[in-house]
């Protein structure tokens, strides 16, 4: 056991500096790793809060492109209901004129009728007047013709 002492402390005062530095090396490292761990779970942690913040971001994002396309949408819907009042608005005003405008010719050609029926009435009634003018007078020369003869005759 004297020996294995020995042989210890001579190993140790041999090589004192490389054990002095290999230990600080040891202890350096594990230090260094613990600081590491530490960092690396705080970036961990940065990165995870960078990650939820870019998350929501891209959220928000794509809510205010949603709503941006809910608003066309809804303006589009307004807009598609506004032209078809209009257009509808346009058509009603279109036919009114139309049925007017039908109206007022239609009271036209009566009153034109009306004009034509009472020019024909009172052509027929000149016609009548002429033709019953034309038979009396026929029959007056019928009746002198006939007289005439009968005096002929005698």
């Amino acid at each position: 056991m004297k020996d294995l002492y020995t042989y210890l402390l001579q190993a140790i005062q041999e090589h004192w500096f490389e054990l002095l530095f290999g230990t600080g090396g040891l202890i350096a490292y594990f230090r260094e790793r613990k600081k590491n761990k530490a960092n690396i779970e705080r970036l961990m942690e940065e990165n995870k809060s960078l990650k939820i913040a870019n998350d929501k971001a891209k959220v928000e994002k794509e809510n205010a492109i949603m709503d941006l396309y809910q608003e066309a949408l809804d303006d589009l819907k307004k807009r598609y209901n506004e032209t078809i009042s209009d257009v509808k608005k346009y058509y009603e005003n279109k036919i009114k004129l139309l049925e007017d405008r039908y109206k007022l010719m239609e009271d036209s050609y009566q009153k034109k009728i009306a004009e034509l029926e009472q020019t024909y009435k009172d052509k027929i009634e000149k016609l009548k007047e002429s033709f019953d003018k034309r038979l009396k007078t026929l029959q007056g020369r019928i009746r002198e013709l006939k007289k005439e003869l009968e005096e002929r005759r005698k």
